[in-house]
């Protein structure tokens, strides 16, 4: 979908990066109401993803894997390299669907993240029987309260997504979720 879109507004200039595993879910650590998350599923293959990559059609080029389970891909020589090419995150799509996993993400976009940005989080209350006390919810709470940036509730997708903008400004009695 980004793909699309970026080629409806001709943004040539764009690099799109996909940060997974390629091997599925790592042993989960946290309880989760969902039986299937267990360790490998949810697989989809570097190459399997590449080729709906291709399938697309466009922009191809632009896009870059990045294999691994996070807390071992998500480097700070990585993100060092992100700020050294002036990498701004426009659009950052978390599924994590773990606790785990997504604390993480979140440490490594906080300064690749600009006024401005989209994040999109999947799974925010999945999982967890609906509770911002674990899983995802829970990382992002924690995330917010340490982040120098605020996150404006945007769109609600299904019962389990939502979106945010980032910007710098403080805004009166925002929730935290």
């Amino acid at each position: 979908m980004s793909l699309t879109e970026a080629r409806s507004h001709n943004l040539s200039k764009m690099k799109f990066f996909a940060f997974d595993s390629f091997e599925g879910l790592p042993q989960p650590v946290s309880d989760t109401s969902v039986e299937i998350w267990k360790k490998g599923a949810l697989t989809t293959s570097e190459d399997e993803f590449m080729k709906m990559v291709r399938e697309q059609g466009h922009y191809v080029d632009k896009v870059r894997t990045v294999k691994g389970y996070y807390e071992n891909s998500l480097t700070d020589k990585l993100q060092a390299e992100f700020i050294e090419d002036c990498s701004k995150a426009m659009l950052v799509n978390i599924d994590c669907d773990l606790y785990e996993s997504a604390v993480p993400v979140f440490n490594f976009i906080e300064p690749l993240l600009q006024e401005g940005s989209v994040i999109y989080i999947d799974d925010l209350f999945a999982g967890y029987k609906g509770s911002p006390n674990k899983g995802v919810a829970k990382a992002f709470l924690e995330y917010q309260q340490r982040s120098r940036w605020q996150f404006h509730r945007h769109l609600s997708i299904g019962w389990w997504g939502r979106s945010y903008i980032v910007s710098l400004d403080k805004v009166e009695h925002q929730g935290l979720l």
